[in-house]
């Protein structure tokens, strides 16, 4: 088992943004396995934050 996860195959974990004005944690479960690209999605905050670069125009 990886550090963090558990016996359903999913792992805890924290995704980051900070501007100079507010930063932000989100905490969610993935499913193991799972890229940074769709943790991220899965987060929300690319919708919480709309002037962050999109993954997809990189």
């Amino acid at each position: 088992m990886v550090p963090g996860g558990n016996a359903s195959g999913a792992i805890a974990i924290r995704v980051a943004y900070a501007t100079r004005e507010e930063q932000v944690i989100i905490e969610l479960s993935v499913p193991d396995g799972t890229t940074i690209r769709e943790a991220i999605r899965r987060s929300g905050i690319l919708n919480r934050y709309p002037d962050i670069e999109r993954l997809d125009e990189t």
